[in-house]
């Protein structure tokens, strides 16, 4: 089985994320993800089916698995991503922002949302729900959503900071 090394966020480190890709015709082929200075991990495929979205260590790969190639890479320290059903597109949220991110890389970056801390719940093809938190414990949390039609946000702690 042929193996794919994507190194390039951060050659200097160590951990690598695997996974393993398996085609409808039986083609299989494994790809390693170098990872960065974050210790979560997470990878989902996009709604077109071609993309793969991984988030290894805090970095965000895109990957177009019909090529075996990394279309986009996003250097952060993203924590956690979500797919957009029936688009190419993901959510990756890092802890006070989302960036919205098509198989070329980043589409759009929301305002500040949160304190300390993001977590991405639910999306459909127009929105975005999620956490936005203060660090401070879920008393604190509060919802947002993001409208990926409008480029727009409502909730979480957006009007908390003055705008970008």
């Amino acid at each position: 089985m042929p193996e794919y090394h994507f190194d390039v966020a951060h050659p200097d480190r160590p951990d690598w994320l695997w996974f393993l890709f398996s085609s409808d015709d039986g083609d299989e082929w494994a790809g390693a993800f170098r990872q960065g200075f974050n210790p979560l991990w997470s990878g989902i495929v996009s709604g077109d089916n071609r993309h793969f979205y991984v988030l290894s260590g805090g970095v965000g790969y895109c990957l177009d698995v019909e090529d075996r190639e990394v279309t986009a890479i996003l250097h952060g320290f993203y924590t956690s991503v979500i797919a957009i059903p029936g688009t190419s597109a993901t959510a990756f949220a890092d802890f006070d922002k989302v960036t919205i991110v098509g198989p070329s890389g980043p589409i759009w970056l929301t305002p500040r949302l949160a304190w300390d801390g993001i977590r991405l719940v639910s999306a459909t093809p127009s929105q975005i729900s999620g956490i936005a938190e203060t660090g401070q414990g879920p008393a604190d949390d509060r919802t947002f959503q993001i409208d990926l039609l409008e480029r727009s946000v409502a909730g979480g702690y957006t009007k908390d900071f003055p705008p970008e």
